[in-house]
Formats: C-alpha cells, structure tokens, sequence
C-alpha cells in the first residue's frame, strides 16, 4: 500500500489534532462547570471525583496531541515527496543526506503539542 502524500498526512492530521482540540475544550467547560458549583457550596465527593476524572481525562488527551504530532513526522517522513527527496539528496548530493537526516531529527514537539525546532529549543536552554 502506498503512502500517503505530505497533502493527505496534513489534512488527517489537522482533523484529528481538530477532534481532540474539542475534546479538550468540552473537558474544559465540565471542568468550569464543577469549579463554578463550588463558588456556592463545597463539592460533593460525587462531583469532586467527576471533576478529577474530567482532568484526568484532559490529560489523556494532551498526551495524544503530542503523540499525534510524532505520528505526523512519521508519516511525513514516509511520504512519496520525503522520500524522493531522500533519493534526489543521495544521488545529487553523496554524503549530504547524512548531513540532513530525516524531519523527525530536526522538528520537535513542545509540550503543548505544537511543532517546535529542537536546534533552536535546544540553544535557547
């Protein structure tokens, strides 16, 4: 089976990195919702345990964003373009491809779950 196209990796990526961002934010508004409860009166052990669940919840998915970003460099570097380029580099350029390795060696995730360069993270620590 072929792989898919840098066009076809972005477009599953940005809908599945759209999903979990509303999983997020919906985590978020029941989270709000139990937090504004307690302005009132204590939290129940009922609500206080569903608020815990919904932040464990929210956690789940923060882990599957930055998972989702790995995923994407893979899959990107796995693309017919990628790997054309890979080719072009080792014939054209003997030994530059060594030099230049692949996306995922170069792109980092920060730990919001968006793309970062981990030269320049890196520098900057």
């Amino acid at each position: 089976m072929p792989n898919d196209s840098v066009q076809q990796v972005l477009v599953k990526a940005d809908a599945a990195r759209a999903l979990l961002t509303k999983q997020e934010v919906d985590l978020q508004g029941e989270i709000n919702a139990i937090d504004d409860i307690e302005w009132d009166r204590p939290l129940t052990a009922e609500e206080r345990s569903r608020r815990q669940q919904r932040r464990s919840a929210q956690t789940a998915v923060r882990a599957a964003k930055i998972e989702l970003s790995f995923i994407t460099l893979r899959a990107l570097d796995q693309s017919p373009e990628v790997q054309r380029f890979d080719q072009r580099l080792s014939v054209d350029q003997p030994g530059s491809q060594a030099r230049v390795g692949s996306a995922g060696e170069h792109r980092g995730v920060r730990g919001d779950g968006s793309e970062g360069d981990r030269r320049y993270d890196r520098d900057r620590h």
